[in-house]
């Protein structure tokens, strides 16, 4: 991953909480998951996300 010089990076993977809500069909996603794991906790309620197609994404990315 490119760094710019003098830049800061923010290691965000420990923040992987997903919380879906299945009356609302929302979910709620932590900065530090791919988007491997939101699909695997949302599509257990039958929902999907209009996000990119490589699972080792981050959400945050």
């Amino acid at each position: 991953m490119p760094v710019c010089d003098d830049g800061l990076m923010i290691d965000l993977s420990l923040m992987k909480d997903v919380q879906v809500d299945p009356t609302t069909r929302t979910a709620s996603v932590g900065p530090g998951c791919t988007l491997g794991e939101v699909d695997r906790v949302v599509q257990a309620h039958g929902l999907a996300t209009p996000l990119r197609i490589n699972s080792t994404t981050g959400v945050a990315a």
